[in-house]
């Protein structure tokens, strides 16, 4: 089938399948659903712990607010 011109698959990641253009063909895949939140919604490692960003950023209020000292390694 590849080797006609023009010829086009559809990857549907939300519902799982590839298919042709006129559904002629259908073919199911699985995928973890955790991979799969990541792909639909383009998070990396970095982009799944920002959208914890504000509790990130109470908890060093907090252990700057209980534990002065520390912050004096992080400015160097």
């Amino acid at each position: 089938m590849a080797a006609f011109a023009g010829f086009q698959l559809v990857v549907d990641l939300p519902e799982q399948v590839v298919r042709t253009e006129n559904d002629s063909l259908v073919c199911r895949f699985e995928v973890d659903a955790h991979r799969k939140y990541c792909l639909v919604n383009g998070l990396d490692d970095i982009g799944l712990s920002l959208r914890h960003a504000d509790l990130i950023r109470e908890y060093e209020t907090r252990r700057l607010r209980d534990k002065p000292w520390l912050g004096k390694t992080l400015a160097g």
